[in-house]
């Protein structure tokens, strides 16, 4: 694999991204909510971090999968759709490279946009908050880029996967809905199954580790790493779970979806 054709790829890619009006609105959404969320709080008689996060965490789960899904969903099935493809790969650049450049990009656009907000969040928090507590607030920023990266690792797969705008469309909505907004009621109606059909009583470690599984409970989990016990995880599961399991969205996908698109016919 060659770095600079992966840079070319990816500085080209950044660009196109970039400009996409519907990655800016969503992206600029989350950016002034997270800055809305730390600074209305100073309007408060106490404003704290920890109760920033648990407000910046509920909005987290709704707007970071849609910027992460909308940015990547269209990374290389896009290009599979309209042709380039045919012509990027007309120049010495290998699929791989394609794939590693596609991720930089839509990784490097998501992760932007959320460091803006805590930037300006810091901002807020410095000059207001009596206590500023920069250390659970970057560390919370930080499992928040980890979440990010599961949703665009899964967009980026599923994009590497498909060769139309419309089925990969479709894959990521049905993931969203699915993990992000459905995921509760997954469980439950899981274990009502087992036990009425069955007669069996699902519960212990593999229960719970089935029931964090959505990258939404596994955020959660992670949180449990932040001082001060801002966030508890369940007894058994800690949050080294948490981040391990973003990580294997980050990276799963990727590689499945890289399998599939290398097999495939694009010539």
């Amino acid at each position: 694999m060659n770095l600079s054709r992966v840079r070319a790829v990816a500085a080209q890619d950044f660009l196109d991204v970039r400009r996409a009006r519907l990655v800016q609105g969503v992206a600029s959404m989350y950016v002034l909510f997270v800055t809305a969320v730390f600074a209305g709080l100073t309007l408060t008689s106490e404003p704290s971090v920890p109760t920033g996060i648990e407000i910046a965490r509920a909005i987290a789960i709704l707007f970071v999968p849609l910027v992460a899904l909308i940015a990547g969903y269209l990374a290389v099935a896009g290009e599979r759709e309209s042709g380039t493809i045919r012509f990027l790969l007309g120049y010495p650049v290998t699929r791989s490279e394609v794939v590693v450049g596609k991720i930089l990009s839509r990784m490097g656009i998501v992760l932007l946009s959320i460091l803006v907000g805590f930037v300006l969040a810091t901002v807020a928090v410095l000059v207001e908050y009596p206590e500023p507590n920069l250390g659970m607030l970057w560390g919370f920023a930080a499992l928040t880029c980890l979440f990010a990266l599961s949703y665009v690792g899964v967009a980026i797969g599923i994009s590497a996967a498909t060769a139309t705008r419309s089925r990969a469309m479709t894959a990521v909505i049905s993931v969203y809905f699915v993990f992000t907004v459905m995921w509760n009621a997954v469980p439950p109606l899981v274990q009502f199954v087992a036990n009425y059909l069955f007669d069996v009583t699902l519960d212990g470690t593999l229960w719970m580790l089935f029931s964090s599984l959505a990258p939404p409970r596994a955020f959660g989990l992670s949180l449990s790493a932040l001082p001060g016990d801002a966030v508890q995880a369940p007894p058994v599961l800690g949050w080294e779970t948490g981040v391990i399991l973003l990580v294997l969205w980050a990276v799963g996908p990727i590689v499945l979806g890289y399998w599939w698109f290398s097999r495939s016919d694009v010539e």
